[in-house]
């Protein structure tokens, strides 16, 4: 690919390659029920990360955080830490928490049509019962799945979203040069602004070499050798979007 630098680039190269980019790091967790351990280990997983997040924000530095999908997030502190709600719903309304407004991670390979629709009807349904001043306009809660059939953009307009998120295929569509911003037209016409990228990321501190005491130089080049540059070369976006975490991870 033209971007597509070498991974012993210089420090002074990698600079003026990121000369006028807005690099913004994405705290995120992917909440996988399915994965691993038992789902009160999961339930309890989820409840700490939400309780980590709302002390995060109300340091007051700007932290903002977004939650994927009702049934896999939000409904374990309902189910468990209901008391936590209040603040929650402080900080969505204050615009530091965003809604997706989808039920479930479902995946559009694997499920049917009428699934689908009713994993968006269910979750704005959910979710506007605990806030009903969200926008929620963004599906953003496949990030752990394929973009789906031709026919997505259609379902996703008609159901008031105006931008989609999905994280597979990845690797796959950057080697192929598609960016990861792209206006994703459906076979009835309609569009709708679409990114893709990856959900894990600074998840090992040996990639990241964040270590006190490291050379900053070194640390620079591993960041960008390793988070950026996957990034930074298939997109045409001034914005460069680094996610910060990874499957079941708190802050």
């Amino acid at each position: 690919m033209e971007n597509d630098k070498p991974a012993d680039a210089g420090l002074e190269e990698i600079r003026e390659q990121l000369r006028g980019k807005r690099i913004y790091i994405v705290p995120y967790t992917h909440c996988d029920w399915a994965w691993r351990h038992t789902r009160l280990w999961h339930r309890a997983r989820y409840v700490s990360v939400f309780e980590d997040v709302l002390v995060e924000i109300e340091k007051g530095y700007g932290f903002k955080w977004y939650m994927d999908c009702f049934v896999t997030a939000l409904a374990a502190v309902i189910e468990s830490k209901p008391e936590l709600l209040d603040r929650i719903v402080g900080q969505v309304e204050a615009g530091n928490i965003g809604v997706c407004g989808t039920y479930s991670n479902i995946r559009p390979n694997m499920a049917g049509d009428e699934a689908y629709i009713r994993n968006m009807i269910l979750g704005r349904k959910y979710f506007q019962a605990c806030f009903p001043s969200a926008k929620i306009e963004v599906h953003a809660d496949s990030v752990d799945v394929v973009l789906g059939h031709p026919q997505i953009p259609q379902l996703l307009k008609k159901a008031g979203y105006r931008y989609f998120r999905a994280g597979r295929p990845n690797d796959f569509l950057r080697y192929k040069g598609v960016s990861r911003d792209f206006i994703w037209e459906g076979l009835d016409g309609s569009r709708i602004l679409s990114w893709r990228g990856d959900y894990s990321g600074f998840y090992d501190p040996s990639i990241a070499a964040l270590t006190p005491g490291a050379d900053w130089g070194q640390t620079v080049k591993t960041v960008y050798d390793n988070e950026i540059r996957k990034i930074y070369d298939s997109t045409e976006s001034q914005d460069i979007l680094i996610p910060l975490g990874m499957d079941d991870t708190a802050l």
